[in-house]
């Protein structure tokens, strides 16, 4: 998670980090309700939630990146491929995974990656063939076109 997204009292809240099977987890000290007042509530209509979501996918460039959903943001694919240690800092446990006895690497050579935020070495959508990526990219357009004339 993106401490600035969150804010500091937030991250202040961090009871321990534990470790399952080499994965960082974190145990906070905040009940849900006080978790949620961390949490800037969306102002908008479910409509344009849609519409914003839609318009990101169909223009998203699955050749070049990466979406990360534990960063909330978009790394490299290169960055996965190349010098790992220019990986962001979040990702310190995926690194020390790879210097260990048994590493697995991200699988960034599939034409949509979307790492999961849990097994960082994960990708979600490795099985996801180019026609199926073309096609989804292609009904994002058509409902981000839909949902944009609404209004």
């Amino acid at each position: 998670m993106d401490e600035d997204y969150f804010g500091k009292n937030f991250q202040d809240a961090k009871k321990q980090v534990m470790l399952i099977r080499g994965w960082k987890t974190i145990a906070y000290a905040l009940s849900l309700e006080d978790m949620k007042l961390h949490i800037k509530p969306y102002q908008g209509t479910l409509t344009e939630l849609m519409e914003h979501f839609f318009k990101y996918y169909c223009f998203f460039d699955f050749a070049s990146d990466v979406a990360c959903p534990l960063l909330g943001k978009v790394v490299k694919r290169s960055l996965f491929e190349g010098d790992i240690e220019k990986l962001p800092p979040q990702m310190d446990t995926y690194i020390t995974q790879l210097t260990g006895d048994d590493p697995e690497f991200f699988r960034s050579n599939s034409p949509m990656c979307i790492q999961d935020p849990f097994d960082l070495s994960h990708n979600l959508t490795k099985a996801v063939h180019k026609t199926t990526l073309i096609k989804f990219q292609e009904m994002c357009k058509l409902s981000y076109e839909y949902l944009k004339q609404l209004h």
